[in-house]
């Protein structure tokens, strides 16, 4: 026996570096983050802190990992993303009126957990996400004046969790994982001095590290989950140090929510969610202390479960962002990385054959939002007054689960 869980360690280990290896260059809207990890986690829209379905719960919640058998969780997930901004005001490229792009990403996850007396291990690696677009032509006048810049960015994540929950008397679990992560980024945005930024869109990496803390509560059919995902301490890009004069960091958040099994095939997860962009100074500062002039985000989940049969599940998830995280006198600056969308809706099934092996897939689909830039206070605002920018995207996301 322990001779063949040291095997589906090694085996668990090989596969989280090669995925983590071909997922990570995948980048993904900026509203993509936060949204899933896994199959049955994006079937949800991002809800289930108190309801773990698999080896990404240890960066959800890692309290919940206590409750999830031996496993080997593998996934990937292809991302069509679909941006379109329209240019008005005396800062805007008057050589075009609409720019649009259209980019096809690949995510992914991977992870293992291993049951012990009392808790359980968890390792997990997941595309965080990323943000960026690729317009064909600059959103700027001066950008289009010195040679089409202006108009590229990118912004890519990975994480590696490590967990361990335990499993307490009277139906508490509680749950800690610390993670590392690697970024990359590159853009040829212009500084605050009109010129393009001295990176010249060329890659350059930056490494980081952080914590989470869960704590779920079970009883019969009722259960309640916390979590709480620390600020993503990260280096700075040196490349860019004439654009970012802060590292490009993730926020705090903090998610709670409760599953309620109200049939014996029917589960509900519900979740409330904040990030706290804020604290962030690249992403929270005005544009003139170089920052994005982003503010906080609250979001609600919902999520249900139906256990058609022992070998067939059904889900399907709703997430509505309640606070828009870019006000609209901050459009036009932030075209290069938006984040318009406030609803997702998706469905997901999963099945189950032999004892050992199942597969999930799910799909998630934004629905179409536009902001609008409305010239108000900032300088910025003013120049971009009239602009206009939407995103979507749609994602699928397919998973296989070894049991052990």
């Amino acid at each position: 026996m322990k001779n063949s869980r040291r095997q589906i360690f090694h085996i668990a280990a090989a596969v989280l570096l090669l995925l983590g290896i071909a997922a990570f260059p995948a980048g993904a809207g900026d509203s993509g983050f936060f949204l899933g990890y896994s199959p049955i986690h994006h079937a949800w829209a991002g809800a289930g802190v108190a309801a773990p379905r698999d080896a990404s719960w240890v960066h959800v919640n890692p309290a919940g990992i206590a409750d999830l058998d031996g496993r080997l969780d593998l996934s990937l997930s292809p991302i069509y993303m679909h941006t379109r901004a329209h240019l008005r005001g005396p800062m805007s490229n008057p050589f075009t009126d609409t720019l649009d792009d259209r980019d096809l990403f690949i995510s992914g996850a991977a992870g293992a957990v291993f049951p012990v007396e009392d808790g359980a291990w968890g390792v997990s690696f997941v595309s965080q996400g990323g943000a960026g677009v690729t317009f064909p032509h600059s959103r700027s006048l001066p950008g289009a004046l010195f040679g089409n810049d202006d108009r590229r960015l990118t912004f890519q994540q990975g994480r590696l969790g490590l967990g361990y929950a335990h499993r307490f008397e009277g139906g508490w679990n509680l749950g800690a994982s610390v993670h590392a992560s690697v970024s990359r980024f590159r853009t040829d945005h212009l500084t605050l001095s009109m010129m393009p930024t001295r990176g010249n869109y060329v890659f350059d990496w930056s490494y980081g590290v952080g914590f989470c803390l869960g704590l779920t509560k079970s009883w019969e059919n009722f259960a309640l989950g916390f979590s709480y995902t620390s600020h993503e301490w990260m280096q700075d890009f040196n490349k860019y140090s004439d654009l970012l004069r802060h590292p490009i960091e993730m926020p705090q958040y903090a998610q709670v929510g409760l599953r309620y099994d109200f049939q014996p095939r029917w589960t509900l997860v519900s979740d409330l969610r904040w990030i706290d962009w804020s604290t962030i100074a690249l992403l929270s500062n005005p544009p003139l202390r170089n920052g994005f002039g982003r503010g906080d985000s609250y979001s609600a989940k919902l999520g249900l479960e139906w256990r058609v049969n022992e070998r067939w599940t059904l889900y399907a998830g709703y997430s509505r962002t309640l606070t828009p995280c870019i006000p609209d006198n901050r459009v036009f600056l932030n075209i290069l990385v938006p984040t318009t969308s406030l609803d997702h809706v998706a469905v997901g099934c999963s099945h189950r054959w032999g004892e050992h092996h199942e597969v999930q897939c799910s799909w998630m689909h934004t629905l179409p939002r536009e902001q609008r830039e409305n010239g108000r206070i900032s300088p910025f605002s003013i120049l971009g007054y009239g602009s206009r920018v939407s995103n979507q995207y749609d994602l699928l996301s397919v998973g296989y689960t070894y049991h052990f």
